[in-house]
């Protein structure tokens, strides 16, 4: 939380500082400079105020999805490293809160209260269409099949979906709200190291925040240089943009670390 609060702290302060020295140099072309002053200043607080609202309500919200994709990502890893025996026994009573009834098969575990199959695919290879067909195979005519899976493919799912009731898909998303609700999970036994992620060319990394400063400097030392040539406008116009765009920057708050 401290750590929030300095966070936007920092903000605020950059884009009063940003803003100020925006409107002071444009206004000071159109009035007095005490005016300019209190102008600049007036737009600088209200920017300010705005940035805060948006800061806080972006950092606290990055926080919280960060975290809840920490926990979503440590539970499906763990469930990929059991072994099939230690994945049945942990599905097996996590189907028990609810369901009292249930035997275990050597491939599934049925629900013989409702003629419902339980399948289980994890690991770190995909969920194929042979895998959906080996499950409509166990069934008899009055009998349905629920999937839990890690990886599908769109095209797989699809295919699951054209056997109607038979077939039921649950994919880790929805799994996961299950267990969250049941306040069932995994032992945490291992964490994966995160993936580095590769890195495109595209807009959001150009308004990356670290780019921000960058742009506050480069319009700076324009507009410090407007006052050493003959041709202030061009110096003047160059400045604004780039303190605008830091601007831009601070306020959509494209970090890598939060996308």
């Amino acid at each position: 939380m401290k750590k929030t609060y300095l966070s936007v702290i920092l903000d605020c302060l950059f884009c009063f500082i940003t803003t100020f020295v925006l409107l002071f140099t444009i206004l000071n072309y159109f009035t007095k400079q005490n005016v300019s002053i209190i102008l600049a200043l007036t737009g600088g607080v209200l920017i300010s105020i705005l940035i805060s609202k948006l800061s806080y309500s972006s950092y606290s919200k990055s926080a919280i999805n960060k975290k809840e994709q920490d926990n979503f990502n440590n539970v499906l890893t763990n469930l990929n490293l059991l072994d099939e025996n230690k994945l049945f026994t942990f599905f097996y009573d996590f189907l028990s809160i609810n369901k009292n009834n249930l035997e275990r098969k050597k491939d599934y575990i049925l629900d013989k209260d409702k003629n419902v199959l339980y399948f289980f695919k994890f690991s770190f290879c995909e969920t194929s269409k042979s895998d959906i067909v080996k499950a409509f195979n166990k069934l008899t005519k009055n009998q349905s099949a629920v999937i839990y899976v890690n990886f599908i493919e769109k095209d797989t799912l699809n295919f699951a979906k054209r056997f109607g009731d038979k077939i039921t898909v649950i994919e880790d998303k929805n799994l996961y709200e299950e267990l969250k609700r049941a306040n069932f999970f995994p032992e945490n036994k291992f964490t994966l190291l995160e993936d580095s992620p590769k890195q495109k060319v595209n807009i959001k990394n150009f308004l990356d925040k670290k780019r921000a400063p960058k742009f506050f400097i480069s319009g700076l030392i324009f507009l410090a240089l407007s006052y050493l040539v003959p041709f202030r406008i061009y110096y003047i116009l160059c400045g604004s943009l780039m303190l605008i765009f830091s601007l831009i920057i601070i306020f959509f708050k494209r970090q890598k670390e939060t996308n």
